[in-house]
């Protein structure tokens, strides 16, 4: 608990240390919607019940006090976390399941312009094939799939669209994952730019094409608003899984192999 209060104080690039002996001195200092769990009801109520606005003068509650309002489990556990003890066990974190990029264009902003639709697009499928290439050279794994969601707004009054009443609102589609298999491993420091642009323009193609096969009734140069675009890959494998390949497709290419020779 000391560690995450003390992680965000300095963000985002140096380092807060906290000594045994100045742990109640952060915590005097520490406003209480700013520790951890008790950002919402709790520590609002917390807050109001006795008049606090500092976590640390939380400790001057008797303990038999704060066990009365909160209950044995919840009182115990205000009474040591104001001390800076924590009990609760440290969660390893988990990697992350997916990869998600995405961004909001609200009022005037909203994109009426397949120009803009693609620029968009590429910058966005830029940002998704750079984050996936870290985490590959960090996690040695890949997304095998990749997922387009678009959020369509409403048209201003008096200027028509040809079927925007068949047009959903909001859509995902599936596009071929393949393009991904060309995104290699890289750190911040070591990227393949090159390489990275051109599966970023081919996902950005692939995105294109699929909005133009909902939104049918736009023409070459307009579209309904969009108010939000995003792409998402996941279901990460493993690199050694990938490198394995298909059973079934091994089986065929060797009984083919063994059908070729025995003709011969």
């Amino acid at each position: 608990m000391l560690a995450k209060i003390a992680c965000s104080l300095n963000k985002p690039n140096k380092i807060t240390v906290v000594p045994s002996e100045s742990a109640q001195h952060l915590l005097n200092y520490t406003p209480i919607k700013k520790v951890p769990n008790l950002g919402g009801k709790l520590g609002n109520d917390v807050s109001s019940r006795f008049d606090l606005k500092f976590f640390g003068a939380l400790s001057e509650i008797p303990h038999d006090a704060l066990v009365e309002e909160y209950g044995e489990k919840t009182g115990s556990w205000l009474y040591d976390l104001c001390r800076g003890v924590d009990r609760q066990p440290v969660s390893v974190r988990t990697l992350v399941q997916s990869i998600a990029c995405s961004k909001n264009f609200y009022g005037k902003s909203a994109l009426t312009q397949t120009s803009d639709v693609q620029k968009w697009l590429v910058s966005l499928a830029g940002e998704l094939v750079e984050r996936v290439a870290v985490d590959r050279g960090e996690h040695g794994r890949l997304p095998t799939s990749l997922t387009l969601h678009v959020h369509c707004g409403r048209r201003d009054k008096g200027v028509s669209q040809p079927n925007v009443a068949s047009q959903p609102p909001a859509f995902s589609r599936a596009l071929k994952p393949l393009v991904l298999a060309s995104i290699k491993g890289s750190t911040e420091q070591a990227k393949d730019e090159t390489t990275q642009a051109v599966v970023a323009e081919k996902i950005a193609k692939l995105a294109f094409t699929a909005i133009q096969s909902v939104l049918h009734g736009s023409d070459d140069k307009t579209c309904p608003p969009i108010v939000n675009l995003g792409l998402t890959a996941g279901k990460f494998r493993s690199d050694s899984a990938l490198n394995c390949g298909n059973l079934q497709e091994l089986l065929l290419t060797q009984a083919n192999k063994r059908h070729t020779q025995a003709t011969r």
